[in-house]
């Protein structure tokens, strides 16, 4: 029997189903001697300070990839692996099936589940005068958009302070190789490998053609500014509204030295999961 761990628990605190899963698991962990701590999704200001004090051996996330998400918000940096138990829709994140719960767990205790790593973003506000006015990590996307206004907003793009694109859409996409499958991925943008030293922007309903995807190896820095003082763009963080762009403020995206690391089947591989989630590779019919 492994020595006893520190674990805890976050769950979508919406399902009842959820609720006494996550009971369930609990006894299991309990009757081997491990500590389990369990925080509902919306308690994450909570479960952020214990972890601060008391980093856990692993997490297990019960709910849907919003739940994963703000889980990994919670971490707030710390390495912690994750292991996600799908009880959403698409579980891309929660790639665990609930009926192989225990298995992966008996994998886990046993060594045999993988420590994957997953890049994250780091993005910055900064003003003119140089000063950093907020700082955030995401593990998927960064959004840019117009909201509720009727206008498209006007981003001038730059990579490593040279001028790429000047680009007039309802938005644009920064997004990591994990979240290439999510909005990405429904704005047209390319599937990238998990584990790709890459990330890409996509703009949003572009009114040009020859506004396309773009490619940037990780070790590059983005430059996104909105171009005029009339024109503003919505701020959205892995899918959480974070602010606003305004002229005068620039968003500065670059790889975060933090590293989120998740849990996963050595016997499944990425093609798997693209194939079991997303119909990836499978001729529609004619």
């Amino acid at each position: 029997m492994s020595k006893s761990q520190n674990i805890s628990i976050i769950y979508r605190s919406d399902s009842e189903d959820v609720y006494h899963f996550c009971q369930k698991i609990t006894s299991t962990l309990e009757a081997r001697s491990h500590k389990v701590t369990k925080f509902k999704q919306s308690d994450s200001k909570v479960a952020s300070e214990a972890f601060k004090n008391n980093n856990p051996d692993m997490i297990i996330v019960v709910g849907g990839d919003g739940t994963y998400l703000s889980a990994v918000r919670t971490l707030n940096g710390l390495d912690t692996p994750i292991l996600g138990v799908n009880f959403g829709s698409l579980g891309y994140l929660t790639e665990t099936r609930k009926e192989d719960a225990e298995i992966r767990l008996e994998q886990y205790f046993s060594g045999k589940l993988e420590k994957r790593p997953r890049s994250l973003l780091q993005v910055q506000g900064v003003d003119r005068a140089g000063a950093v006015l907020f700082q955030k990590e995401v593990l998927n996307d960064i959004v840019l958009e117009r909201g509720a206004r009727p206008q498209l907003v006007s981003l001038e793009v730059k990579c490593n302070d040279k001028i790429v694109s000047t680009i007039k859409a309802d938005g644009l996409i920064v997004s990591t190789p994990t979240g290439s499958t999510a909005y990405n991925l429904a704005a047209g943008g390319p599937i990238l490998h998990p584990e790709a030293s890459v990330f890409t922007v996509t703009p949003i309903a572009p009114h040009s053609l020859t506004s396309r995807p773009l490619v940037f190896p990780d070790s590059a820095v983005l430059s996104l500014e909105v171009l005029t003082t009339q024109n503003r763009a919505q701020i959205t963080l892995d899918g959480r509204t974070h602010s606003t762009l305004n002229e005068g403020i620039t968003l500065k995206v670059s790889k975060s030295p933090k590293t989120h690391f998740v849990l996963r089947d050595p016997n499944r591989n990425y093609f798997d999961i693209l194939k079991e989630k997303l119909n990836f590779g499978e001729r529609s019919g004619c």
